[in-house]
């Protein structure tokens, strides 16, 4: 049997959770699963024991020296080499963008090859990549390097946006099959990449269902109780917490008693850290830096209602986590979140509509009676759609065949 490599430009990492429960229900399938990352997961940045476990196992490309990429880049006659120069020719007539932008393929090429020197001897039939970016693309020229298959997994609108379009019909059409993580990603993908619908599959992410018991809740609010809300996620452009924080203080000026606690770290911590004494909000909202465990179980539990606000997503897994410990939530009406965001279990509202979540925040505190009810409602539908076991018999159905040959 052969085995199969899984590719990531960054990995393992707390914001990838979701693809390192992927890989242990795969392996957990008889999979041999060979996790590979462009990127070296610095130690620092690993807080949860699963993902330093996983970072001892995981093959990096990065950081590598001069010597390495020239070596990786030097032609000799073979036919390796060959494949290489006409991979070059193809990706070159693809990439869009100025000089700077043309040299990546040579750098994709040179981790290629520095990545299958490592995978060689591994017997790999198969490679699949998660998003559309240098991870994806060194993927596929590693498994045109290595005679295996390619498929890729595409998670939301970054792998939409931030890919030119010539890229992503590239990798689309090579990719024996193209995983989506939710029906509007494969409704975009669909429209972008004209003839590409029959080789789109939807498998969702997921949590470990079994696994999932209720963490012991704190009461549920009284009438008069303080509201307890709580945000997780990178703390980024994308993510747009300055319109949460915006929003809250419209409706604690408003007279809202509420709490909110946000989890998370990144590039705009600073920025939302001064701003939130801008708003003079220090009494209400505190930044508790990234958590992991047992410490980001707490405060789902102590949660009343979970919170977003970003510009662009696929379909969090923040939300998964929130439903599956009975959590509402209230979140943008945008690519893949209606498809478990309802009335039933949380509140909606518009891209970027400040109005509108200052809206949904005041009418979860004055509907705290059906808070309990939506929650519950919520669990039902992750463990219904996003049991990790479940959709990674999907995936593992897709890519057997391939393994098997």
């Amino acid at each position: 049997m052969k085995t199969l490599a899984v590719v990531v430009s960054h990995y393992p990492a707390l914001s990838h959770t979701f693809i390192r429960r992927e890989v242990v229900a795969l392996r957990g399938l008889d999979v041999l699963v060979h996790t590979c990352s462009i990127h070296r997961a610095e130690p620092g940045a690993l807080i949860a024991d699963a993902d330093r476990e996983e970072a001892k196992r995981t093959i990096a490309v990065r950081p590598v020296g001069l010597e390495s990429v020239l070596g990786a880049l030097a032609v000799r006659p073979s036919w390796v080499d060959r494949t290489l120069l006409e991979l070059a020719r193809a990706f070159w007539a693809v990439i869009a963008g100025g000089a700077k932008t043309r040299l990546h393929p040579l750098f994709y090429f040179a981790e290629a090859k520095i990545l299958v020197a490592d995978l060689a001897f591994m017997k790999v039939g198969h490679i699949h990549a998660h998003f559309a970016n240098s991870g994806g693309e060194v993927a596929l020229i590693a498994s045109r390097l290595l005679g295996a298959g390619f498929s890729l997994t595409l998670h939301g609108q970054s792998d939409l946006e931030q890919t030119h379009p010539r890229r992503l019909t590239a990798l689309v059409n090579e990719a024996a099959f193209v995983v989506c993580v939710t029906d509007a990603m494969r409704e975009a993908v669909a429209a972008r990449v004209p003839g590409s619908r029959s080789k789109l599959h939807v498998v969702r992410c997921g949590l470990d269902a079994a696994g999932l018991a209720l963490v012991p809740r704190s009461s549920a609010p009284g009438a008069n109780a303080k509201l307890r809300l709580l945000h997780v996620g990178r703390l980024s452009p994308e993510k747009n917490q300055a319109l949460l924080l915006d929003a809250f203080a419209d409706a604690v000026s408003g007279g809202l008693d509420a709490e909110l606690r946000i989890v998370g770290d990144g590039p705009e911590r600073a920025a939302l850290a001064a701003k939130i004494t801008a708003l003079r909000l220090g009494a209400h909202a505190t930044l508790l830096g990234p958590l992991a465990g047992a410490a980001l179980s707490e405060e789902y539990a102590a949660a009343d209602v979970f919170v977003m606000s970003s510009r662009m997503e696929g379909l969090p897994v923040v939300l998964m986590e929130a439903f599956a410990q009975g959590v509402p939530c209230i979140a943008p009406a945008v690519g893949g979140i209606p498809e478990l965001v309802t009335d039933a279990n949380g509140w909606l509202f518009s891209v970027g509509d400040r109005a509108a979540l200052t809206r949904s925040l005041v009418t979860a505190a004055r509907e705290r009676a059906s808070l309990a009810a939506r929650g519950a409602a919520g669990r039902a539908a992750v463990l219904a759609a996003h049991d990790v076991r479940t959709n990674a018999a999907t995936l593992r159905a897709l890519i057997a065949p391939r393994l098997a040959e």
